[in-house]
């Protein structure tokens, strides 16, 4: 008896030093002359390992900064080691208090700082902001017919983008493989200057829609396969994931192609009723940028379930 009562106090005084070296850990290469004076580097011991978003505020309390993370623990202390350059070592200098909020998965996390990013203008958001989605993929009919398409910037156009990037070259690259893959015209899609033939025509694998020589049905039966290729797979349906704790759900809501919103159901309160799931949904605005990140994690991500509705 006694053994096994020893037992268990030495596994106690293990897992409680563990944990002491676990809290430790958290401030290694990080030096507190090198934060602001008001700032509580004990804060940074009780930080989850969980998905979510964080705020960075100043000693004025104005907030400074917006991130997420699939790890915001790993996130934020990463930020206090980040002395690569200048910027990085102005923000830290400047975070007197942070807090955050946990999303349960990463979906949630990209689309709340998106949007808060938008709301708020943190100061030291803006150019990450900018970067994001600068130049879009846009399509209009032509005064003879043709399905065009164009690279062009996103705030030089009211239409939503088929797709968006970070740069104009980056936007190009893509184009040109889709031309390729779609035999489509390199100067109808605004990637050879001429006021004839372009030259994909010259070497046989432009079928002449830049001189009139393809009629625009033929053509353009080929140009919207790309349109339909970058829309959802669903026109309504629910993407589930994780939700903050175990026994509850993440519903992100899209609705005839937009994005509706977001929200968090119970496991035990959601019986298959996809009702439901609309009415835990908490609206929010679609854009260009929340487009980006719902068509890509749909490409790369694992939801729990996809829905139609």
């Amino acid at each position: 008896k006694r053994q096994a009562l020893a037992t268990v106090k030495l596994f106690e005084h293990l897992q409680c030093k563990n944990t002491q070296n676990l809290d430790l850990s958290a401030l290694a290469g990080i030096s507190k002359k090198d934060l602001h004076p008001n700032f509580n580097p004990d804060t940074l011991r009780t930080i989850p390992d969980e998905a979510g978003v964080y705020y960075f505020y100043n000693e004025q309390n104005d907030l400074i900064y917006i991130g997420k993370s699939k790890n915001i623990r790993t996130r934020i202390l990463s930020h206090f080691r980040n002395i690569s350059t200048k910027k990085a070592i102005e923000m830290r200098d400047a975070i007197a208090s942070f807090d955050y909020e946990l999303t349960g998965n990463e979906l949630v996390a990209l689309l709340k700082e998106s949007f808060e990013i938008k709301q708020n203008k943190p100061k030291y958001n803006r150019a990450q902001r900018r970067a994001l989605s600068a130049y879009g993929l846009y399509h209009y009919i032509d005064s003879n017919g043709y399905l065009r398409f164009e690279i062009a910037r996103n705030n030089s156009k009211e239409a939503v983008p088929i797709i968006s990037f970070a740069g104009g070259k980056t936007g190009s690259n893509y184009l040109q493989k889709l031309v390729e893959t779609y035999h489509l015209c390199q100067k109808l899609c605004g990637l050879y200057k001429t006021g004839g033939a372009c030259f994909h025509f010259e070497i046989m694998e432009c079928k002449g829609a830049c001189i009139g020589k393809e009629a625009p049905e033929a053509y353009n039966a080929r140009a919207y396969k790309i349109i339909e290729a970058h829309k959802f797979r669903h026109n309504s349906f629910y993407i589930i994931e994780h939700g903050r704790t175990d026994d509850e759900i993440a519903v992100i809501m899209i609705e005839n192609g937009k994005y509706n919103g977001y929200g968090y159901i119970g496991k035990e309160d959601y019986d298959g009723n996809k009702e439901l799931l609309s009415d835990c949904i908490h609206h929010y605005v679609d854009d260009r940028d929340v487009q980006q990140i719902l068509k890509s994690y749909l490409k790369n991500g694992r939801p729990i379930d996809l829905l139609p509705f």
